[in-house]
This record gives structure tokens, C-alpha cells and sequence, in this order.
């Protein structure tokens, strides 16, 4: 169909079985085809009504990124009012003239909104939360009437918000009638919106989908996650707070091993997560609860900058926030340590991407808190990692001028830099470190655990290495996280198995 429109061009292209033509299987099509002029600028992403019509384009601009909305009458991409542009929308509406954008308020705090996308009018706020950021929200429309019926956001546990009173007695039902410890979302319903689909899930349950009939008081469950893991001994998972050393509140999770009492603490594995614009949540979690049946209580402490909570507007994400980020890991552990629960001699710490980041930085920071580290696909020299965006083909669209507009340029901020690289700090590490990556990784270079790597032989530092050929950005072949694993319990058991262990040789 490229005779439609132009190389570059967007095709929409949508079918309807309403007409007299049949597919390969005797069913009535028909395929409507609409083309859209492609964004001008680096182009990120879309977004389509809840109905399936193209309406948003992302792109980056100047080192941000900026969006443009479809205008039906033009035919064209058109611009935000100045004023708006750089309040995203995190949602289309049903109507294509409008999205739904979430604004900050210095005392409602996050405020979820509908805007007029032409004229950047916007609606007062239906809902708010003073702690926590709506901008991940998932929100639910009608096929009905269109309207919005409700929402469902990250606090400490997941929060679903109905403005409609038949969704809300649904959602009602489910709580009261399902596990208590596993969050019961409703996915989606049929057209008449009398039959609907329930996912749930916990520390304890991967995963379970149901459909629920309230016309014939029915709950039927259709599908498991992880069916291997039906009957098998999973932990539970607590909520946790801690205040960093600026006074600042912070929240994480912890999981707990059988057994564990004061005369018998446990050690501990701090295991960091990503992003750092992610967070981790109460829910499952395979790394947490492998290590738990190992015999570790596992901390996951969401430091600031991790998504869903409302940090300050003026917070710089990177450099001056790399070393908040640090302490606050750091804060979370010896806060831990304080219980009698816990050895505080056999400490070790785990982390991927940006955590693996901070797995480092945290162990060459507390030269004596951890007895070990784990590193996967982390990033240690900043500098050749923004370098590494303008010439990789394979990072994603807008990334290197995302970070240059960030933390700057690397020729013109070396210091800057060079702080926040633990590579320039590895002199400090006393622990012995597992570090692994795999190959043809396109997020993080696997150069940067072979610099890490180098060095340490270079300092005849105790390290292991665990690099696989077919992997990316972690391991999802079954052989290759099979295999890490194995090795996790091994250096694990052989720097943590007493508090007088020898460090792995």
C-alpha cells in the first residue's frame, strides 16, 4: 500500500468483519487503510485511543522529549500550545481531541486531568494523591460510554480507583472473595460490560486469571502464570520504611527465609533494582524468592528517583542525585541491621542495569558494609556510556541526547563525570564481586563489565565473571538463568556461610 502515501509514512490500518468480503477462513472483512505523515524529529513513541485510532507521537527535542497530536480536520501533526508542551499526556481519550495528562499541585500533589489537546484546556482534577505520582497509572474506559471508569496506580500496594459504582461493587467483590495478600485487578469485560476478566497476583502467587459473572455469582479461574510453582513453599513479602540520612522517608519490601529468629539471624542479600525510573512493588518475585529459599532475608529498597513516588520537581536525576541514590541503598541496609534479626556480618548485595550500577558504588562507598557483591549488565564508567549511545545503532531513539542533556557533555564534564563512575573507584573495593553481562546487550555495553573486569584483575581483586554469547540486557533463556543462578547460590554460600567465611579465593 505504499502508493498511498509516502517512504516514512505511518499506515493505520484496521479491519471490520461487516462487509460481503471473506478471509482465508470464509469470515466477512474489511481492511481500512489510513495514512499519517511521519513526526518530524527524533521519534519515540505512539499512542492510540482506547478504540485503536493513532492521536499521539513522542519525539526528543533539545534533550527532552515533546509530543504532537494528530489532528483529524488537517490531516496533519500539529504542536501543543507553548504552554503544554512539555506536560505529557499519559493517556489518550476515547475522543481524539483529547488525552489525559497529570499535573503537580505544591499541596494536592499529583492530580490526574482531561486537556482539550488543541487549546490545552484542562478539567479539574478527578483524582489526587499528595504522595504518590499518577503518572503510570492505568486508566479504564467504557466501550459503553466512553467515559473514564477508573484507574489503577502504585503505592506501597497496588491501588485501583472506580468512579463507576458497577466496577467499584465489582472490584468490592473480588477483595472480599479473593486471597488478601494479592492484588485483584480487572483486566478487561466483555461489551456489555456484564462478564469480566481478572488477573491476581502476590509475593506468594505469580499469577491467576478468572472470569467473573456477577449475574450468576460465578468466579471461574482459566489460566496460571507459573503453574510449576501451584503447592511449592513461597515466602510472603512486608512492606518497609526507612528514613535516609537527610530526613527523607523512603519505602522498600523485604522477604524473609523460614527459620529465622535472633539466635539464628539470617543473613542478608540487598537486592537493588533498575532504571532508575522503576521501582519495585509488592508482588512476586523470582529473584527475591530464590534468594529467600536459599536462606536469605532480602531487602529491596526503593531509593529516590525510583518511579511512582513524588520527588521534588527540581531533583536532578543524575549526578548530584547518583550519590542520594547511593546513600539512600546504603541507609536501607544499615537501617536493617539495627534488628536483631539480621547478621550483620553476612551482608551482600545484588543488583541489574542501574542497580548493578549501584551494587558497585555502594561497595567501593561502605568499603566494610557488604562481604560481597553481584553485578549484572551494570554501568560503571559514565562517560563511555554516553559515548557508547551516539554510535551504537542499536540504542534506543533520543537516548544519547536525553543523557547529554542530563549530566552534559563527557568532553566538557569529565569531573562530574568521573564522580559518579565507581570504574574510578575501584581501589576502594575489598569484596569479592560477581560480575555478568551478556553479549549482544544493546542497553548497556558489555565493554563496561569487561572494563570493570579488567581492572580488578589489573588490582588482583577476587572476582568471578559469568558472560553469555546469546544474551542481552539479563538472562531469559531458561539454560542461561538457570546457570546464573547456580553460580548465585555458590558465591553467595561461600562468602556468607559464617561470619568468619573466607572470602571465594
Amino acid at each position: 500500500y505504499i502508493e498511498k502515501g509516502k517512504p516514512g509514512d505511518l499506515e493505520e490500518i484496521s479491519v471490520a468483519r461487516e462487509v460481503d468480503s471473506k478471509d482465508a477462513l470464509g469470515r466477512p472483512f474489511q481492511t481500512n487503510i489510513r495514512v499519517l505523515s511521519k513526526p518530524p524529529g527524533i521519534i519515540s513513541g505512539f499512542e492510540s485511543t482506547p478504540d485503536g485510532r493513532l492521536a499521539l507521537a513522542f519525539v526528543v527535542r533539545d534533550g527532552a522529549t515533546a509530543y504532537l497530536y494528530w489532528d483529524q480536520e488537517k490531516a496533519a501533526w500539529q504542536n501543543p500550545p507553548e504552554e503544554r508542551a512539555r506536560t505529557l499526556p499519559v493517556a489518550c481519550d476515547p475522543d481524539p481531541a483529547y488525552a489525559w495528562i497529570v499535573t503537580r499541585d505544591p499541596t494536592g500533589g499529583s492530580q490526574l486531568r482531561r486537556m482539550h489537546l488543541a487549546t490545552g484546556r484542562q478539567d479539574d482534577p478527578v483524582h489526587t494523591d499528595t504522595r504518590f505520582d499518577l503518572e503510570r497509572s492505568a486508566l479504564k474506559f467504557s466501550r459503553l460510554t466512553g467515559q473514564l471508569v477508573g484507574l489503577r496506580y502504585q503505592r506501597q500496594r497496588a491501588t485501583n480507583i472506580w468512579f463507576s459504582p458497577k466496577f467499584a461493587a465489582v472490584q468490592a467483590t473480588l477483595d472480599e472473595r479473593l486471597p488478601k495478600d494479592e492484588d485483584h485487578v480487572i483486566l478487561d469485560w466483555d461489551d456489555t460490560e456484564t462478564r469480566f476478566v481478572v488477573g491476581s497476583g502476590g509475593p506468594r502467587q505469580p499469577g491467576i486469571y478468572r472470569v467473573y459473572d456477577p449475574a450468576a455469582d460465578r468466579l471461574e479461574a482459566f489460566g496460571e502464570t507459573a503453574p510449576a510453582l501451584a503447592g511449592k513453599k513461597l515466602q510472603s513479602m512486608r512492606p518497609i520504611k526507612f528514613i535516609a540520612r537527610d530526613g527523607v522517608e523512603l519505602e522498600g519490601y523485604l522477604t524473609l527465609p523460614d527459620g529465622i529468629s535472633k539466635a539464628a539471624p539470617a543473613p542478608v542479600v540487598v537486592l537493588v533494582h533498575g532504571g532508575p525510573r522503576a521501582r519495585d512493588t509488592l508482588g512476586f518475585d523470582r529473584e527475591a524468592q530464590f534468594l529467600a529459599s536459599l536462606g536469605y532475608a532480602v531487602l529491596q529498597p526503593n531509593y529516590r528517583g525510583s518511579s511512582g513516588y513524588l520527588w521534588p520537581e527540581d531533583q536532578n536525576e543524575y549526578e548530584t542525585a547518583f550519590s542520594a541514590m547511593r546513600d539512600d541503598v546504603i541507609d536501607a541496609t544499615r537501617t536493617l541491621l539495627k534488628n536483631e534479626l539480621f547478621d550483620s556480618s553476612r551482608v551482600a548485595i545484588m543488583g541489574g542495569s542501574f542497580g548493578g550500577y549501584l551494587a558497585l558504588a555502594c561497595s567501593v562507598e561502605e568499603t566494610d558494609l557488604y562481604r560481597c557483591a553481584i553485578s549484572v549488565c551494570g554501568v560503571f564508567d559514565w562517560a563511555e556510556h554516553v559515548r557508547s549511545k551516539r554510535r551504537d545503532e542499536r540504542a534506543r531513539p533520543g537516548e544519547y541526547e536525553k543523557l547529554v542533556h542530563k549530566l552534559g557533555d563527557p568532553r566538557d564534564n569529565r569531573s562530574a563525570y568521573e564522580a559518579i563512575s565507581p570504574l574510578h573507584r575501584v581501589d576502594r573495593l575489598r569484596i569479592p564481586m560477581l560480575v555478568a553481562h551478556g553479549k549482544i546487550d544493546s542497553i548497556v555495553s558489555i565493554q563496561q563489565s569487561r572494563r570493570l573486569v579488567r581492572e580488578l584483575k589489573s588490582r588482583k581483586l577476587t572476582h568471578e565473571t559469568f558472560f553469555r554469547p546469546l544474551a542481552g540486557h539479563g538472562f531469559y533463556a531458561a539454560e542461561d538463568r538457570l546457570d546464573f543462578y547456580r553460580l548465585v547460590d555458590r558465591f553467595l554460600a561461600a562468602n556468607l556461610t559464617s561470619p568468619t567465611a573466607a572470602p571465594t579465593p
